[in-house]
């Protein structure tokens, strides 16, 4: 009996594992991640790389490591760069549901210029809250 919370921690832990290296694959992206608060929170986006003066989807997977429900969890999202003032600065777009628990996506504003841009998620599950930041580099087209 002392073993079974470890194993369903063991199958919590494939079950992420497996799912982040899904979504990498189908992405054909490179998969960007971070932990915090027992939370797993990874994304792709298409194109990968980001493309100035273009759009991209977003996928992001969030899992956690107590097995339970993420049906209550939301997230946000935001893009800016730092010391650079554009109109959707500070415009929060909720991501949408994927169709299993834990997945999200969102369409992103045109990545307008070459440079340094903040990707920014924010996740709640019940009364739990965390922004998680990320910056990506976008090269100019050449």
């Amino acid at each position: 009996m002392r073993c079974l919370p470890q194993i369903a921690r063991l199958f919590v832990f494939l079950g992420i594992s497996l799912t982040l290296t899904l979504v990498s694959c189908s992405s054909g992206g490179e998969t960007r991640s971070t932990r915090f608060n027992g939370y797993t929170l990874s994304f792709t986006t298409d194109p990968s790389p980001l493309q100035v003066g273009r759009t991209a989807t977003i996928d992001a997977v969030l899992g956690n490591d107590d097995g339970h429900s993420l049906d209550s969890c939301t997230i946000r999202y935001r893009q800016f760069m730092p010391g650079m003032q554009m109109d959707n600065d500070r415009v929060l777009k909720d991501m949408d549901p994927g169709s299993r628990s834990g997945h999200f996506h969102v369409q992103t504003a045109e990545f307008s210029m070459g440079g340094d841009w903040q990707l920014e998620f924010n996740v709640r599950c019940d009364q739990m809250s965390h922004t998680a930041s990320f910056t990506i580099a976008l090269a100019w087209p050449e």
